[in-house]
């Protein structure tokens, strides 16, 4: 007894179709994005700067400034306050690595002892501890 060859049904290749359409829009769509991801973080903070600044070039405007160099001394304004605060931080930075690598060896060593009695593993650290006292 032979079972009858039963037939695909005829939504099924234009549905793989749609199906496979679709997945290669959606790959170029994301493609596309990847390579524009650049210009797209460019607008964003564009966009969020001149919304930031707006209300104080509307003020500068009010006070009789043109609004070009209303829009210039906002944004010089904006560019020394980040540089001020990427100094600040910067020397913060600078300040906290230059302790950390000074107290990296003691930190090794308290990881050392607290992985030996905790669980029973030996780790040797002596390289490690060397090259962190060397500088390098």
């Amino acid at each position: 007894m032979s079972s009858p060859k039963e037939k695909m049904p005829n939504w099924v290749p234009r549905a793989v179709d749609l199906f496979l359409g679709g997945l290669t829009l959606l790959a170029a769509v994301v493609w596309i994005l990847i390579q524009v991801r650049s210009l797209i973080i460019v607008i964003l903070v564009s966009l969020f700067l001149s919304f930031a600044i707006e209300p104080a070039v509307n003020w500068l405007g009010r006070r009789g400034w043109r609004r070009g160099p209303a829009t210039l001394s906002m944004f010089a304004l904006v560019l020394l306050g980040v540089g001020g605060f990427l100094y600040a931080m910067g020397s913060v930075l600078a300040e906290q690595i230059t302790k950390l690598t000074a107290e990296a060896p003691g930190y090794i060593r308290e990881i050392e002892e607290w992985l030996e009695s905790k669980f029973g593993i030996v780790v040797e650290t002596d390289s490690l501890v060397a090259e962190f006292s060397s500088g390098g």
